[in-house]
């Protein structure tokens, strides 16, 4: 029971995560910068691959992805605040972090 909370919980998360990203993506006149942009289309990628991962339970694309979503976060963490300023990153990498330890 716990556990199913526990996954519950980060899919949700990963969801509405996921949700703001394509969402702030789509602003009318808004374009990144090439850097930004790149770093952001393969953190939006990997975040659905995960989101997908939950949704099948396939525990070693939880790993691959969770792994591949901190190497994106740390190259490109400069960039992405630049975009998303008010993203809590630290945290973000926090909660991928725990995939790594649960699922790998």
């Amino acid at each position: 029971m716990l556990l199913t909370r526990l996954i519950l919980k980060r899919y949700i998360f990963y969801l509405s995560l996921i949700g703001t990203l394509i969402v702030s993506n789509g602003k009318v006149g808004y374009t990144m910068p090439n850097n930004n942009y790149k770093y952001k289309a393969e953190l939006d990628r990997s975040f659905e691959l995960l989101e997908k991962a939950f949704r099948y339970d396939n525990i070693d694309l939880i790993c691959e992805e969770s792994k591949n979503s901190i190497k994106i976060i740390k190259k490109g963490g400069r960039f992405l605040r630049n975009i998303e300023p008010f993203y809590d990153w630290e945290e973000i990498e926090k909660v991928i972090q725990k995939n790594l330890e649960e699922y790998c």
